[in-house]
C-alpha cells in the first residue's frame, strides 16, 4: 500500500514509494491529481476517477474508488484509492490523506469467479438443473427458480423447509434421500 498527502488543494501531492512502486512510475513523473489521472489511470477510467475526486474535494465525503491503471512498464493493473480530508477549524483550509492498494489480484480472482459462475448458470439453465440450499440452523431451504420448476411448485406456496420438501419426494424415495442427506450433513460432504 502507498499514501499520499496533500495540503490546501490537490494540486501539489507527495507520495510514497509503495505509491510509486504500485504504479511503476518515477516519483518525478507524478506532481498533481491530472498528472496520477492523465498518466496513470486507465484512459476508459480516467472520466470516472477524474469526476470521483471532484465531488470528494467539493464535500465531506471520504473517497472510496477502485480502477485500472497502466503501469510504468504499460501492463494494467487494479487500485483501490481511498481519500480523507480534514478541514482546519481555524483556518477554514482543507489538507488531504489517501492510499493507495494494489487489488489486482482479488480483482482477476472476482473476474474469474463471474466467468465461472456465468458457466455454471449457462449448464444450469441448459440442463434444467435447480440449485438448492439448506440452512442447518433454521431448516430453511432456499431454492432457485428452476427448483420450483423441476418440482413444479409455486414460489409463493412453498414454505421454504425439509417438511414442506419432504411432502413433494415419493414416500418409497423418502427414506433413503433423507438418509443421504444426513449422512451428508454428519460427514460434511455439503
Amino acid at each position: 500500500t502507498g499514501f499520499w498527502t496533500a495540503h490546501h488543494s490537490l494540486d501539489t501531492i507527495k507520495y510514497s514509494d509503495g505509491f510509486h512502486s504500485i504504479l511503476g512510475t518515477n516519483p518525478a513523473e507524478l506532481n498533481s491529481v491530472k498528472d496520477l489521472i492523465w498518466k496513470s489511470t486507465h484512459e476508459e477510467d480516467r472520466k470516472l476517477v477524474e469526476d470521483a475526486f471532484l465531488q470528494w474535494q467539493k464535500s465531506d465525503i471520504e473517497l472510496d474508488i477502485t480502477h485500472r491503471i497502466i503501469r510504468g512498464d504499460k501492463s494494467v493493473g487494479h487500485v483501490r484509492q481511498q481519500g480523507y480530508m480534514h478541514l482546519d477549524s481555524t483556518t477554514g483550509k482543507r489538507s488531504y490523506i489517501g492510499t493507495l492498494s494494489d487489488v489486482s489480484e482479488q480483482v482477476s480472482k472476482e473476474m474469474e469467479l463471474e466467468r465461472i459462475s456465468e458457466k455454471l448458470r449457462l449448464a444450469t439453465t441448459a440442463g434444467n438443473i435447480g440449485i438448492w440450499e439448506l440452512d442447518l440452523e433454521t431448516n430453511h431451504l432456499h431454492w432457485d427458480a428452476a427448483m420450483f420448476e423441476v418440482y413444479r411448485v409455486d414460489p409463493n406456496e412453498f414454505e421454504g423447509d425439509f417438511d414442506s420438501w419432504s411432502k413433494l419426494v415419493l414416500p418409497e424415495d423418502l427414506e433413503r434421500i433423507s438418509g443421504e442427506l444426513q449422512a451428508c450433513i454428519r460427514e460434511r460432504r455439503l
